[in-house]
């Protein structure tokens, strides 16, 4: 593969918000033990219960026309902020405001009147449900893309540990190259747990997805091997994904202390990283590549 173009990476402040009050003794708890599931194949679980998989198109979609791409890492802590109060229509400002291309969204509930508004935004979306909860909310991870979207794979992940059903998401991005492979995920809290999943993503995706973003736990998702210039094969991390940039905190919202969230590429480094309130206990996450030198199909 062609050497990736190399730039010096630019980190911006989150910007800040006056919808958040102010951080209670929860902060703490969630320091020790933040995160929830991930979802597998699509149909009904009953006659009653919504499909696991939901895929939506919006019909302002269009072909990325660049060689420049956005992601976003999204924990949403099921659109509530670290205090308890309704954040989605600060999510919805951010995403507004800021535009990237690409939204890998973590503890999303599925709620068609909050789809029909990010849709209506101008983003098709995949979403694949973990687990019903509440008053049979659908709870689980999306993609959303300003181009279309259509969806490759869906990836289950052991959890032998915690019984916390997960899985990655692995969608493919229509740009005027063709299309890009991109794969979603939020990895266990628990060490082996974890890495036992990212062995089980490198065997499906490290030779295909060009972008691999989520909620990592703080699982460092690459060992950069500095003789070669290119990630080590080990035990619990991303093989051949490209990362010389050291992850920024994303957690608590307001504090950022822990680097739970992150995005690596196997075709090009990071360009720029940057932090924005989205109405969550996470801050979210902006990432830009360059992916001229990526593969499509």
């Amino acid at each position: 593969m062609e050497t990736p173009h190399t730039t010096t990476p630019e980190v911006i402040a989150k910007q800040p918000s006056t919808e958040h009050g102010t951080r209670r003794s929860k902060i703490a708890q969630k320091l020790g033990a933040t995160l929830l599931m991930l979802p597998l194949t699509a149909g009904l679980t009953s006659d009653t219960s919504p499909p696991k998989t939901t895929i939506v198109h919006s019909p302002k979609a269009e072909v990325l026309n660049s060689d420049t791409i956005t992601v976003m890492s999204a924990n949403v802590h099921g659109w509530r902020t670290s205090d308890d109060k309704p954040g989605f229509t600060i999510f919805m400002n951010t995403l507004k405001t800021q535009q990237p291309d690409v939204v890998c969204g973590n503890e999303i509930i599925n709620d068609p009147t909050k789809i029909k508004a990010i849709t209506g935004d101008g983003y098709s979306g995949i979403f694949v449900r973990t687990k019903l909860q509440g008053m049979g909310e659908s709870f689980g991870n999306t993609v959303y893309s300003k181009s279309p979207i259509r969806l490759k794979d869906v990836v289950s992940l052991p959890e032998p540990e915690t019984n916390e059903p997960r899985n990655a998401i692995v969608a493919e991005i229509k740009t005027t190259r063709g299309w890009l492979e991109l794969t979603c995920s939020h990895l266990s809290i628990q060490r082996s747990e974890a890495e036992m999943q990212i062995r089980k993503l490198n065997r499906e995706v490290q030779d295909s997805s060009q972008i691999v973003v989520g909620d990592f736990n703080g699982r460092r998702p690459v060992e950069i091997n500095t003789s070669v210039g290119r990630s080590a094969v080990s035990s619990g991390t991303f093989a051949s994904f490209i990362s010389e940039t050291d992850p920024i905190p994303t957690f608590p919202s307001g504090l950022e202390i822990l680097a739970l969230d992150e995005a690596v590429s196997r075709c090009s480094e990071v360009k720029k990283q940057s932090l924005y309130d989205i109405g969550s206990d996470h801050s979210g996450l902006i990432v830009e590549f360059d992916i001229s030198t990526c593969d499509y199909s």
